[in-house]
């Protein structure tokens, strides 16, 4: 297989980070289905959501107030989200020759489901390394909401939060913790349902104290749920979903709603750390690892369609970001005569699973 020259974009220096200033300039033109077969692999198992994003995006964009120009959405934000995957190019672990992970454009925005779930699964590590050993307790706040806008349900119920944790009972029973918003949406009452999963560090509260202290600075919302946490990864893995989002699935099911809260989130703090966990970072990458490139996605895809052995292999061992089969743990064998890296470095995967895998076929799948 021969080496592809061009060095990749800046864009794959880590997976979690990425320079999208090309994508963000609003001069940028884009033909969304060209780049549709680019981006396919990392968006296809969610594209009706995304693409009934993408034009809530550009319909909030076209939304121009006062002089000088201000908008409920940045152009610069929808080209970031439509350009997301591009530029894709696939990396080697310097210490692991068996790793690779794709690299890309990222849009980074909390309505990006792809970008969503990378964070999460750092935030759940964080999490989980927080709070391992120590006793926690996951406490749920719930405000009662009638025919209040999400603008404004949101913030009353963060002005609401930030009352209690000035209360004297709060400050003798918690020393510090992480406060999640989730926002739902209950299609058959039409009514906004924004909550709060807070995760606390201290001693023991009753359920019915703290619905009392929260009924006194809400004025009409008493239902919350307080529990032990028992199981330190479920838990982290059940918060990091949301703290990366912010919303659940009924927010984006229809175009109406999906705006409505483009709009009513833009900009707001979704997670709050007090106490103790002041400072925590929940999505920070922690990771020393060095990586080296290889090839551009594309031009791997292609030199495996053409039953390139290597570039199969390669594909074979890539970690993807949704994972949509499991990498083969076969043994490597003999290095080609001519590879895309040191030969001993990488070696071929010789089975006919992956020499004839349909889904080389089939660009729209991965």
């Amino acid at each position: 297989m021969q080496t592809e020259q061009q060095p990749p974009p800046p864009t794959s220096v880590q997976p979690e980070e990425s320079n999208v200033e090309s994508a963000g300039d609003p001069s940028h033109s884009f033909d969304f289905e060209t780049l549709a077969g680019d981006i396919a692999w990392r968006h296809t198992h969610w594209r009706s959501t995304r693409r009934r994003t993408i034009d809530a995006l550009a319909t909030l964009a076209q939304r121009v107030y006062d002089t000088p120009p201000q908008r409920d959405i940045s152009q610069r934000r929808l080209h970031a989200f439509i350009d997301c995957g591009s530029s894709a190019w696939v990396q080697v672990s310097r210490d692991d020759p068996n790793r690779f992970r794709i690299t890309c454009a990222r849009c980074h925005d909390r309505f990006c489901l792809p970008c969503a779930n990378e964070k999460a699964r750092v935030a759940a590590a964080r999490l989980h390394a927080k709070i391992q050993g120590t006793p926690h307790r996951f406490l749920t706040l719930t405000l009662h909401t009638d025919t209040d806008s999400l603008a404004d349900s949101l913030s009353r119920l963060l002005k609401s939060f930030r009352k209690l944790r000035q209360r004297a009972f709060w400050k003798r029973h918690v020393k510090g913790g992480i406060a999640i918003v989730e926002v739902t949406y209950n299609h058959d009452r039409k009514r906004w349902h924004p909550h709060l999963h807070v995760v606390v560090a201290g001693r023991y509260m009753a359920k019915a104290d703290i619905g009392k202290e929260w009924y006194a600075v809400t004025g009409d919302s008493w239902i919350v749920d307080i529990r032990l946490i028992r199981d330190d990864n479920t838990a982290s893995k059940y918060l990091a979903k949301y703290a990366t989002k912010g919303y659940n699935a009924s927010v984006t099911k229809t175009f109406e709603t999906l705006t409505t809260a483009l709009v009513a989130m833009r900009g707001r703090r979704l997670l709050i750390t007090f106490g103790t966990w002041r400072g925590f970072r929940i999505t920070d990458p922690e990771s020393d690892e060095s990586w080296l490139p290889v090839a551009s996605l594309t031009r791997l895809r292609a030199q495996a369609t053409d039953g390139d052995q290597e570039a199969l292999w390669i594909l074979a061992h890539i970690t993807f970001p949704i994972s949509l089969r499991s990498p083969p743990t076969d043994p490597r064998p003999p290095p080609p005569e001519q590879s895309i890296m040191e030969p001993d470095v990488l070696h071929p995967l010789n089975d006919q699973r992956f020499i004839d895998a349909d889904w080389l076929k089939q660009p729209a799948i991965w």
